[in-house]
């Protein structure tokens, strides 16, 4: 674009200078106003952040790029190799969105037209961008005599802002980048004062010291520091919370031990660094300490963990009826899970969202045991009246999965592949489809395998031959044949204890007026609404039903991957059980991915045995790539039957 054009060459024409010039000179050469010059040099102050080179402002002389000759030319090929590549409108408007939200800056179109030399309907664009992307946080652009600003709940901008910095904290996971504390600060750089972060790890030290308890792991210590970090930065600047949700202080003392320890807290504030706390912001600071705080005796939250001892028993016998072990008898996955539902139940009472930065990585490394833990999950929701985000099931995940390898029904296997692209997804997919499906499966080029990476596998399965000993290792051809794939059987035989058979369950529940194939609707309400219809006029759900499948939607989409999703409402709405399954002509998008294949469920558990059984037949159904692409292309009753019976 003709911005980017012109800056480069301005930053060349100062990369080429020996000695300073004044803005006549570049005017001259560009062919542009002063003002667009004055802007050009506060972009180059943003530009040069990755180097160790500044301008230097001489006067009556001019302006210099000052730096070392190694530097100067590091920079020379960033600009003639990379510069250009950078999509310029998704720059603008990452910058817009850092500047509205994380400086708190009021803009003025007029004066961005000026600085990024586009024309106004880009930048009204990219307002209208912006703007939507803060909708997700429940916010909004308002734009008034003074410019165009931020404007929402105090509590909704806190969020948003913790949400911008921790998204930048995953990216640098996702680029296998340090994520220790050191970095998490030197984004929290850009946006706090270094005394905030400073406090802020001090108020973790008060706040462990007095409960006599510690974060879960690291990545709740960084959650955590980055809400307080910004939250001291809030409060500093007069941004206090109007109104919250009304929770009396008696109940909340009877039901938490954190709340007169926060209270301590926002004590010690004020008389150490005289940061003085309003009763609203006392208490969104519990909330987030209550949170993500837990205790490290199970005991001193015994009254808590009773009440939701039921409801885990239950979660485990559907998963044990789907796994078919007895995961009951494990005493430490009842543990670790009451350990961890205790303040998970405290975090949705309080509105407060975790984030797992390792969700979609545990979202594809344990594709099988997610779906069946979305599945089981109703048992809390029914029985508690919540909701769970993906976040916390992946977080649940964790402790079915240790069980499951204790019990030694799943096994590390690593694939190694002499390639990449289509042959590398075809060998994968034959493996896969021919290994239990419980097992933890991850795929390796060879040119980027490092071969220590393989002693945390049980197996491997490779398509040539590896310098590796320490485990066994399956050499298999790049076409995965009937040969290799006894071998594979084989060596799995251990760990595949018995098929489970779909039976007639799943056919008895499905009629002709649930069973609806190649469907035409153009979005998820529509799809709901006429699931609700048919579900309303068989007399199988009441009037609440479809709010509740909406609010589920709300709070935690139910895409599956692969163009599944899986609907569900609130038990108390369901009059008989049912499951309806539909098919679309075309993909909708459901949240974020497209979806044509959807299976509703209307539950009640009011026949627990007979529920688990369902879950167990639905996972088997959806468990297959295959079995899904058969469904998705079949167009008769009859074909759609003959797949399930095949199972």
């Amino acid at each position: 674009m003709a911005a980017n054009e012109n800056l480069k060459n301005f930053y060349i024409l100062l990369l080429d200078l020996k000695e300073p010039k004044q803005i006549a000179y570049f005017i001259q050469h560009l062919k542009v106003s002063t003002k667009t010059i004055y802007n050009y040099l506060k972009e180059l102050e943003y530009e040069l952040r990755p180097f160790d080179l500044h301008v230097e402002k001489r006067r009556g002389e001019g302006y210099l790029l000052v730096g070392a000759e190694d530097e100067r030319d590091v920079f020379r090929r960033y600009l003639e190799e990379t510069y250009l590549t950078q999509d310029f409108t998704d720059f603008r408007r990452k910058e817009l969105l850092e500047n509205l939200l994380m400086k708190d800056e009021t803009v003025s179109v007029r004066k961005l037209v000026e600085k990024y030399d586009v024309a106004k309907s880009s930048i009204v664009n990219d307002l209208e961008y912006v703007d939507k992307v803060l909708q997700k946080n429940e916010l909004f652009l308002v734009r008034d005599k003074s410019g165009t600003y931020v404007s929402g709940k105090e509590q909704h901008i806190r969020s948003a802002k913790r949400n911008y910095v921790f998204e930048k904290f995953k990216e640098k996971l996702s680029a296998k980048e340090s994520y220790d504390l050191k970095t998490c600060k030197a984004i929290l750089a850009n946006y706090v004062a270094k005394r905030y972060m400073e406090i802020a790890e001090e108020m973790i030290t008060f706040v462990n010291d007095k409960l006599s308890c510690e974060l879960m792991d690291d990545m709740y210590y960084y959650q955590i520091f980055i809400q307080f970090a910004i939250f001291l930065d809030r409060v500093e600047k007069e941004h206090l919370l109007i109104q919250t949700t009304y929770r009396p202080v008696v109940s909340e003392l009877h039901r938490l031990k954190t709340y007169p320890v926060t209270l301590e807290l926002a004590q010690w504030l004020k008389n150490t660094y005289g940061i003085a706390l309003k009763d609203q912001d006392v208490r969104w600071l519990n909330a987030r300490v209550s949170g993500v705080y837990h205790e490290n005796d199970i005991h001193s939250v015994s009254r808590k963990a009773e009440e939701i001892r039921s409801q885990l028993s239950e979660f485990i016998e559907t998963i044990s009826a789907v796994v078919g072990e007895n995961l009951n008898d494990d005493e430490e996955l009842f543990k670790g899970l009451q350990q961890h539902v205790v303040p998970m139940m405290t975090r949705i009472t309080n509105k407060i969202k975790i984030t797992n930065p390792f969700l979609p990585q545990i979202k594809a490394q344990y594709p099988a045991l997610f779906s069946v833990l979305v599945l089981a999950a109703s048992t809390f929701e029914n029985s508690l009246n919540i909701h769970l985000s993906d976040d916390e099931i992946s977080f649940l995940l964790i402790h079915v999965q240790a069980a499951i390898e204790r019990y030694n029904l799943s096994k590390k296997i690593a694939i190694v592949i002499h390639s990449s692209g289509a042959n590398a997804d075809l060998v994968e997919h034959r493996v896969k489809r021919n290994l239990p499906r419980f097992d933890v499966v991850e795929t390796f080029n060879l040119d980027d395998l490092k071969l220590s990476y393989l002693d945390d596998f049980d197996f491997i399965i490779s398509t040539v031959e590896i310098a590796y000993d320490k485990k066994p290792v399956i050499l298999i051809s790049p076409l995965v044949d009937e040969y290799d794939v006894h071998k594979i059987n084989q060596i799995c035989a251990d760990t595949s204890k018995h098929k489970e058979s779909v039976k007639n369950l799943l056919l008895e529940t499905l009629d002709k007026e649930t069973l609806l194939l190649k469907q035409d609707y153009e979005d998820k309400d529509t799809v709901l609404e006429k699931i609700h219809t048919i579900f309303m006029h068989n007399g199988y759900v009441s009037e609440g039903f479809l709010a509740s499948m909406k609010e589920r939607e709300r709070m935690a989409p139910t895409e599956m991957g692969n163009g599944l999703a899986i609907p569900h409402g609130i038990s108390k709405y369901v009059k008989k059980e049912k499951i309806l399954v539909m098919t679309l002509k075309k993909p909708i998008v459901w949240d974020k991915e497209k979806v044509d294949i959807i299976i509703c469920l209307a539950f009640n558990f009011a026949d627990k045995e007979r529920s688990r059984k369902l879950i167990s037949n639905i996972y088997q159904f959806i468990k297959s790539k295959d079995t899904i692409h058969r469904v998705r292309e079949c167009t008769t009753e009859k074909a759609f039957y003959e797949i399930v019976r095949s199972l």
